[in-house]
């Protein structure tokens, strides 16, 4: 009788070496998983999950049995789930999907129920069961929280910076105003003592003469040259003293803190400094509510006024109307500059108060007349708003508390 032909035991021994090397390559990968620094789940064609590994439960904070076998919506925030069962619903009838191969960010729903962010990729592959999905997932907390810092800190910096060239610019002013008003004060202490001896002297020629002799008509004439001489110089020194007093009064050398001042008076000393820029060109006009005075900064408003009133000018190259408007509402004192000029750009409606923006070129100004406008109503604990339209014109609302506390 013959044997019947055995298998070669070398076919075996081969099945046994692939099978212990499927089961070491197993190991090593649920090993190189396990210890992954990301968090990594996997689930079925039915978005339920089948495993994940240490780092995703270390994130969510659940136990493995509470969570192989529930659906993925169960560690997303609820707002993420409709358009997560309506991605995967087409991604089972067509084969595509938006977020497959890409990374993207989404937030995780922990098991206390806080939330935090995520940086997430995806992936899919099919097996003789079925279709599965993994996800790797890095808690993004930290840099999101670095990422914050540094905005603060940009933001902080870029503040800082606008308060120390506002500091520069007001002692600049002081310093010029200070300068400008001891130069014209001499010459026009002389020149007013001058007109006195003048005037002393003319009526004491004048009595002499009428006690002599009738006048000629060549002497009227004279003393009427002198006259009038006189009283051009007493016309113009009354001038560049009222200058002197009004540059005194913008910059308030005295007056760097927290004083009670009229907003209508300080409005109307910036318009009387810089009206021969405007003269001839732009149309003021003022409707002047009645609106108390407020505690303030006095010298910063000015300021904040000026640059107002020179951004109007600015955006009204030819001709324009400056409407400057004040009135009380509730605890509040509005003040709105309305110009006619050429508007701003609605896309840059949002950038007109960061510093270093401008769209007047570099040769006209440093970007930082808004920013600082902006700062100095900050520091009032106002408001600033801003509404445009190109070719329009564009009106700026300073809101500013009746009674400021710091």
């Amino acid at each position: 009788m013959k044997k019947k032909p055995q298998k070669p035991e070398t076919d075996n021994s081969k099945y046994r070496l692939l099978e212990e090397a499927l089961r070491e390559s197993e190991t090593k990968f649920r090993y190189v998983v396990e210890a992954a620094a990301d968090g990594i789940i996997t689930a079925d064609g039915m978005g339920k999950i089948v495993s994940w590994n240490g780092m995703a439960r270390k994130m969510f904070g659940y136990k493995d049995k509470e969570v192989i076998g529930k659906p993925l919506t169960f560690l997303m925030p609820e707002r993420y789930i409709p358009g997560h069962t309506k991605g995967v619903k087409r991604f089972i009838e067509t084969g595509k999907s938006r977020v497959i191969g890409t990374v993207y960010e989404v937030h995780g729903l922990r098991k206390d129920g806080s939330e935090f962010p995520l940086e997430l990729s995806l992936a899919s592959w099919d097996l003789g069961k079925g279709r599965f999905f993994a996800g790797i997932l890095r808690d993004i907390t930290e840099r999101k929280e670095a990422m914050d810092r540094l905005k603060e800190a940009n933001k902080n910096l870029k503040e800082t910076q606008v308060r120390l060239i506002q500091s520069e610019k007001m002692a600049s002013i002081s310093m010029l105003v200070a300068g400008i008003a001891h130069e014209i004060n001499n010459p026009m202490g002389a020149l007013i003592s001058m007109q006195d001896t003048s005037e002393r002297a003319l009526e004491k020629l004048k009595s002499l003469i009428s006690k002599d002799i009738e006048m000629s008509a060549e002497i009227k004439k004279i003393m009427k040259v002198i006259d009038d001489s006189n009283e051009v110089i007493n016309l113009g020194a009354e001038r560049v003293e009222m200058i002197v007093k009004q540059l005194k009064s913008f910059a308030r050398l005295d007056e760097a803190e927290l004083q009670t001042a009229d907003i209508h008076e300080g409005i109307d000393q910036v318009l009387s400094l810089i009206h021969q820029n405007m003269k001839n060109r732009i149309t003021i006009s003022k409707s002047y509510g009645k609106i108390p005075k407020i505690r303030c900064y006095p010298a910063k408003l000015n300021q904040l006024f000026l640059n107002m009133i020179m951004n109007a000018d600015q955006a009204m190259p030819k001709k324009g109307t400056l409407t400057i408007t004040t009135y009380l509402r509730k605890n509040d004192v509005y003040i709105e500059f309305k110009d006619t000029g050429i508007g701003i750009p609605k896309d840059n409606l949002n950038r007109i108060f960061d510093p270093g923006y401008t769209t007047k070129g570099v040769s006209v100004g440093t970007g930082l007349g808004l920013s600082i406008c902006y700062q100095i109503v900050q520091e009032h604990n106002g408001e600033i708003k801003v509404t445009s339209k190109e070719g329009k014109g564009t009106t700026f609302k300073i809101i500013l508390p009746k009674k400021m506390t710091l």
